[in-house]
C-alpha cells in the first residue's frame, strides 16, 4: 500500500549527510589540534633566508597557479554533479506527485547553513581554522611572505580563506543535493501503489550506483584539491632544511589523509540511511509472482552466486573508500 511522502524523514536523512563533519571537528578538538603547542610547533621556524627555497615568491605564485587548476576542475565537476542531482530530484518529485518546492528550499537552506558554519569556522579562531589556516598563516608571517600580499586584492589570511573556502563550499553543495536527490527517490517510491517491489528495488540500485559513483568522483576531486593545498607549504621549504621539510610534509600527509577519511564517511552518511530504508522495505515481501523479493532481485541482477555477490560488494566498497585511499596511494607513489 502506498504511503504519503514523508518530508520529515526525508529531511532527517539529508541532515545526516553533515554528521561526519561535526564528528570530525569533535575528534580534532579532542586530539588537541587547537592546542597552542601545535601551532607553535609549525610556526617555530628559522629565519626566512635559511628556511625558504630560492625565489620563494615566484615559487609561491607557481604553486598557487597549480592549485588554481585543481580548484577550477573541482568546481566544474561539483557544478555538473549538483545540476545532475537537482534535475534528478525535480524529475522524481514530479513523477511521484510529492511536490518539489519544499525539498529544493530545504536543501538550499541546509547548504547555506553548512556553508555559513564552515565560513565562520574558517575565518575565526576555531579548531577548524587552527588545522586548516593557522599553519599557513604562521608560516607566511614567520618567513615574511605575508608582506608580499600588501598590494593584492586580499591580504595573506584573506587569500588563504578564499583558497580554502571556494572548493570546500562547492563540495558541500554537491553533497547536500546528492543526499536530497537520493532520499527523494527512496521516499517517493513508497507512493507507488501497485508497482512491483522488485522493479522498484532494482531501479533504486541502478540510481544508487550512478549517484554514489558521481559523488565519489566529486569527493576524490576534493581530496586531490585539499592535498594540493597542503603540499604548498613543504614546497616552499628548502631541501637543505631536512627536519623542517619532513615536519611540513608529514603535516600535509596527515591532514590530506584525514580529509580523505572525512569524505569517505560523508559519502557513506549520504547514502546509507536511504539504502537501509530500501532494504527494510523489501525484507519479507513477495514479488508479483509470489517469490521472495530479495531472492528475485538477486536472480534478476544475476548475483545469486557467492562470487558474484562478493564482486558487487567489492565494487561498492572500493567506490565508497576511494576518497580515503587517494592520499595514501599518492603518498606511496611519491
Amino acid at each position: 500500500m502506498a504511503s504519503k511522502f514523508n518530508r520529515v524523514h526525508w529531511a532527517v536523512c539529508v541532515i545526516l549527510a553533515g554528521f561526519p563533519f561535526g564528528l570530525f571537528l569533535l575528534v580534532t578538538w579532542l586530539f588537541g589540534v587547537g592546542d597552542p603547542r601545535f601551532t607553535a610547533l609549525l610556526s617555530s621556524v628559522p629565519s626566512a633566508a635559511d628556511l625558504l627555497v630560492a625565489h620563494p615568491v615566484s615559487n609561491l605564485r607557481v604553486k598557487f597557479a597549480g592549485y588554481g587548476s585543481y580548484v577550477f576542475l573541482h568546481v566544474l565537476l561539483c557544478l555538473c554533479a549538483s545540476l545532475y542531482f537537482l534535475v534528478s530530484l525535480c524529475k522524481r518529485a514530479r513523477k511521484s506527485s510529492s511536490g518539489v518546492r519544499f525539498q529544493v528550499v530545504f536543501a538550499t537552506l541546509f547548504f547555506a547553513l553548512l556553508g555559513g558554519a564552515i565560513g565562520v569556522l574558517t575565518t575565526t579562531p576555531s579548531v577548524f581554522s587552527d588545522l586548516m589556516v593557522a599553519p599557513f598563516s604562521h608560516f607566511a608571517s614567520s618567513t615574511g611572505l605575508s608582506v608580499k600580499f600588501a598590494h593584492s586584492l586580499f591580504d595573506a589570511d584573506g587569500f588563504l580563506h578564499l583558497a580554502l573556502l571556494l572548493p570546500t563550499l562547492f563540495g558541500v553543495l554537491a553533497v547536500v543535493f546528492a543526499a536530497a536527490a537520493f532520499n527523494q527517490f527512496v521516499f517517493s517510491q513508497r507512493s507507488y501503489a501497485g508497482d512491483d517491489v522488485v522493479k522498484n528495488f532494482i531501479a533504486a540500485i541502478s540510481i544508487a550506483k550512478v549517484q554514489i559513483t558521481l559523488l565519489s568522483l566529486v569527493l576524490v576531486s576534493s581530496v586531490l584539491t585539499a592535498r594540493a593545498f597542503f603540499l604548498i607549504l613543504p614546497s616552499l621549504v628548502s631541501p637543505g632544511m631536512k627536519a623542517e621539510l619532513q615536519l611540513y610534509t608529514d603535516f600535509a600527509g596527515a591532514v590530506s589523509m584525514g580529509s580523505g577519511l572525512l569524505f569517505t564517511a560523508t559519502l557513506f552518511a549520504t547514502f546509507a540511511p536511504g539504502a537501509a530504508i530500501i532494504l527494510t522495505d523489501i525484507q519479507g515481501k513477495k514479488d508479483s509472482q509470489g517469490r521472495d523479493s530479495l531472492a528475485a532481485v538477486l536472480e534478476h541482477l544475476k548475483s545469486s552466486s557467492w562470487a558474484q555477490q562478493m564482486k558487487s560488494i567489492l565494487q561498492v566498497v572500493l567506490t565508497v573508500a576511494a576518497p580515503a585511499l587517494v592520499s595514501p596511494v599518492l603518498g606511496l607513489l611519491a
